[in-house]
């Protein structure tokens, strides 16, 4: 490696492995440094099928559609209004790769066309009846479609044998058209980006790196926004244009950053509320006060979405 950091992937649950570093460079190296350890969490139980979001944390995407979405192991969960009580199908289409132009027809000769390259699974329920699929899915796909209006149409699809690989970034687009042939594009999630039309260009889909909305220990909680596991506030520098802060970051999640000159209760404010931008997995930003302080402290405020 050639930073600070280091990610190990594919490893066994409930096991535990044993890391050394050596540093080297045009001197030589160093001997290895003391062994540390870790310990993997148990495999992740599966995803509940019964059309309420597995958690409330999932949601990625609300107002529009609302959208949940989150990762164990290499499978990926989706989940969206159920069409029940309406007159629209509703569609959730995933990707590991996107066009540059809405140019593939809409499912099911919906109006309008999309960025998702044709062969690429997603899941379809019907408004007219208890129909609920995956479509370009692997076999051990699974879904659900509750009854009740106002409950949720969720699936379940394994990565890895989707796409044959194990993507970074998963794209996804919750949609609902009117149900006859040639239906209209009603609503979707994200919200159309400019004027609504009948077309889903790539900027409509939620581009979200897969480390952003994995939940290793399957309690509800990305690993992204708990402290225990994959978030970190961290320093990247200290020069005479300030500090440099960073930490992983949800697409979608918005972040306040508090700021603190000597740790006593009544001295935090805050120093910036931001948005992580579609396809990001970490912010980062510079506080270019601090050179005109002794000292400082931060904290930082995952915000609900």
């Amino acid at each position: 490696v050639t930073g600070l950091a280091f990610s190990d992937a594919g490893l066994i649950g409930s096991s535990t492995y044993q890391y050394s570093v050596i540093a080297f460079n045009n001197s030589g190296q160093s001997l290895p440094s003391d062994p540390v350890s870790a310990t993997t969490p148990a495999a992740p139980v599966g995803f509940s099928m019964d059309g309420v979001p597995d958690a409330a944390g999932y949601r990625v995407s609300n107002p529009g559609m609302t959208l949940h979405a989150a990762v164990r192991g290499t499978i990926l969960y989706v989940s969206t209004w159920t069409p029940s009580g309406g007159g629209n199908d509703h569609f959730i289409l995933v990707s590991d790769t996107l066009l540059s132009d809405a140019t593939t027809p809409a499912h099911w000769d919906k109006a309008g066309f999309t960025a998702q390259p044709a062969g690429r699974p997603y899941l379809v329920a019907e408004s007219e009846n208890d129909y609920c699929a995956w479509v370009n899915a692997p076999g051990n796909s699974s879904r659900f479609r509750s009854t009740t209006d106002g409950q949720q149409m969720e699936g379940a699809i394994n990565l890895l044998d989707a796409f044959g690989h194990m993507p970074e970034t998963v794209y996804i687009a919750a949609l609902a058209y009117q149900t006859a042939n040639a239906g209209l594009l009603g609503a979707q999630a994200p919200t159309a980006s400019g004027t609504p039309d009948n077309n889903v260009p790539a900027v409509e889909f939620l581009a979200l790196p897969v480390s952003t909305i994995r939940d290793s220990l399957a309690n509800g909680v990305y690993d992204f926004l708990d402290p225990s596991r994959a978030f970190r506030l961290e320093t990247r520098g200290l020069n005479a244009a300030g500090l440099a802060l960073a930490w992983p970051a949800v697409p979608g999640r918005t972040y306040r950053l508090w700021h603190s000159p000597d740790l006593s209760p009544d001295s935090w404010t805050v120093a910036d509320t931001l948005t992580a931008p579609p396809g990001t997995a970490e912010i980062e930003i510079l506080d270019a006060d601090v050179p005109d302080e002794s000292r400082a402290f931060y904290k930082i405020e995952a915000l609900a979405p």
